[in-house]
């Protein structure tokens, strides 16, 4: 079984999908990627097709076998009719917050 198919289902995120695993000696690295290719706004969920630009970004997860492990995603600035210019929202994590939401919490990004 391939890495990324095994951390595709430890992570358990929905609308979300694990591109690449690095293990370094005490992280673990997941690159992820949301499920959708039309980016939404974070602030009023709107598909937006107008993007600015990208940058890479992680959020510390739980961690893995005794590992530090991190999600990371080259995250996309789009420019919202209604917002304006804001990141583009992504499954796992909360609008604004550098951390991941836990699985099964019962928590729903907005």
């Amino acid at each position: 079984m391939r890495a990324t198919s095994v951390y595709q289902t430890l992570i358990a995120f929905q609308q979300t999908f694990v591109t690449a695993v690095t293990f370094d000696a005490d992280t673990v690295v997941i690159d992820v990627a949301p499920t959708f290719k039309v980016p939404r706004c974070s602030g009023c969920n709107r598909k937006v097709k107008k993007g600015y630009d990208h940058r890479v970004r992680t959020w510390r997860y739980l961690d893995l076998g005794g590992m530090l492990t991190v999600l990371r995603y080259g995250i996309r600035r789009v420019d919202c009719p209604r917002c304006g210019v804001k990141v583009e929202k992504v499954p796992w994590a909360d609008t604004g917050s550098h951390f991941t939401l836990t699985p099964g919490s019962g928590l729903v990004p907005r």
